[in-house]
């Protein structure tokens, strides 16, 4: 599936967002410790497994429209003292 424009850096679709969820389907496998990491945070978001990942994907999509774009993604700790830059893949 291809994206047709782009709204604010992300892709836009012809198909209404749950026609692509009725059509796509996916298996994951993953290591024990990663499953147990995915069901901690659905439980702490109180969601489930699959939002997670949806959140993930969308996550990791604005990283990369920003990295494209050149910027740079720093958090800021609490107290505002220090600031990490974060390495995107």
């Amino acid at each position: 599936m291809k994206a047709n424009t782009f709204n604010k850096g992300r892709p836009v679709w012809d198909e209404s967002l749950e026609e692509r969820r009725k059509k796509a389907t996916m298996t994951l496998n993953l290591p024990p410790e990663e499953m147990d990491m995915l069901e901690f945070l659905a439980k702490k978001k109180s969601t489930n497994k699959t939002e997670i990942c949806r959140k993930a994907l969308d996550l990791f999509m604005t990283l990369h429209i920003y990295e494209d774009r050149g910027a740079k993604l720093f958090v800021k700790e609490k107290d505002g003292n220090e600031y990490v830059e974060l390495i995107v893949i």
